[in-house]
């Protein structure tokens, strides 16, 4: 009888004395921070792992920039290839008629600008 009492008396916290409840409290806490420090200095490490592979690959490679650029000045120089192929091909692609045909117009052209030149300036009010 006197033991389970003993049994019923010591399950209860409430039971207890204050020192073994402060105690017991302050075990908890050193314990449940013990825990979060540890996680914490964990994860810290990790970051700095994760900071220095970033630190091995800089933001702005040099030789990609450079491949970069060099790639689009090559398709710039293929273009102007290009277009100066195709101008000269215009050029030589007409005829004499053709050039014949052209040079008559423009003198027609400047013949009417002449006179046109020639008449008064005449407004209709």
């Amino acid at each position: 009888m006197k033991r389970q009492r003993l049994i019923n008396k010591a399950s209860s916290p409430a039971d207890w004395p204050i020192e073994k409840r402060r105690l017991l409290a302050w075990v908890g806490i050193t314990a449940i921070m013990t825990i979060l420090l540890v996680f914490w200095f964990y994860s810290l490490r990790l970051s700095f792992i994760s900071k220095q592979k970033n630190q091995e690959q800089p933001l702005l490679d040099i030789n990609q920039i450079r491949q970069d650029l060099d790639a689009g000045l090559e398709e710039v120089n293929k273009g102007s290839e290009l277009l100066e192929k195709i101008a000269t091909t215009t050029d030589s692609s007409t005829t004499p008629e053709a050039r014949l045909l052209q040079e008559q117009n423009r003198l027609q052209l400047d013949k009417l600008r002449q006179k046109l030149e020639k008449l008064p300036n005449q407004s209709t009010d």
